[in-house]
């Protein structure tokens, strides 16, 4: 029964989609909530759904622009969510431009910005995920 849940869940990706380019804050923080945990949620096309969605690349617009904590924390955690899907969740999170916002999140709050501890802890850990995965990623940084 858990597993038909989220998979209606799962068939929802493109409205929640959608509402990561709503002009309300708030919705947007809630959708790239609800996209985390679909990333998360168990099954082994989870992360393939969210990639194929077109998800990634505005999650990865999200944390760079954003000066919201809340959304930047559930942008970060979705994104990893992603990359421990498999090797090539992974490399699309990197390729997709990924790490950039990532780091920048962390140079912020070294430098005393704005950044959340708890934002820095969930942009560590995905940066981490980006780590893991075998055959090991090829990224110049």
């Amino acid at each position: 029964m858990e597993q038909n849940c989220v998979d209606e869940i799962v068939e929802l990706m493109p409205r929640f989609v959608e509402l990561l380019s709503s002009d309300h804050q708030g919705v947007v923080t809630e959708a790239a909530s609800v996209v985390a945990n679909i990333a998360a949620s168990p099954g082994e096309h989870s992360s393939t759904r969210v990639i194929e969605s077109g998800a990634v690349p505005l999650l990865i617009k999200l944390l760079g622009s954003t000066e919201n904590n809340d959304l930047k924390d559930h942008a970060a955690l979705a994104l990893g969510n992603v990359a421990i899907g498999s090797a090539q969740a992974r490399n699309h999170v990197i390729d997709s431009g990924g790490l950039e916002p990532l780091m920048k999140v962390m140079n912020d709050f070294v430098e005393g910005q704005s950044t959340s501890a708890r934002v820095l802890n969930s942009t560590v850990w995905t940066v981490s995920q980006l780590c893991r995965a075998v055959p090991r990623p090829s990224v110049e940084v």
